[in-house]
């Protein structure tokens, strides 16, 4: 399950992660949380990466438009800071399953 969610600390910890590696694109990053007690309880900075994630479903349906934003960035047009924002507890859910086909 993931889930989206406003940190300060998260924020700042990736940005001072990214910062020295030169990123260029649009890096990833992901914290790993842990419920505890009903609240979510911080589990520090897992990764950062220069791709789009996964995730990246979850940070759409929560209004971050992510991919228009990063086109605009490429042909050199100004970002729109406002459509960056999202909705923080819009949670997604993941499943996988194999379905086999073939002779008997």
């Amino acid at each position: 399950m993931g889930e989206t969610f406003v940190d300060d600390a998260v924020t700042q910890g990736v940005g001072a992660s990214s910062a020295p590696s030169a990123t260029r694109g649009r890096p990833t990053s992901r914290d790993r949380r842990r419920r505890a007690g009903g609240r979510w309880a911080p589990g520090g900075l897992h990764e950062v990466n220069p791709r789009f994630s996964g995730g990246l479903p979850l940070s759409i349906a929560a209004g971050a438009d992510l991919v228009g934003q990063y086109l605009r960035g490429m042909l050199g047009l100004g970002l729109e800071a406002e459509r960056l924002g999202f909705l923080p507890g819009v949670r997604m859910y993941r499943y996988f399953a194999e379905i086999f086909e073939g002779p008997a």
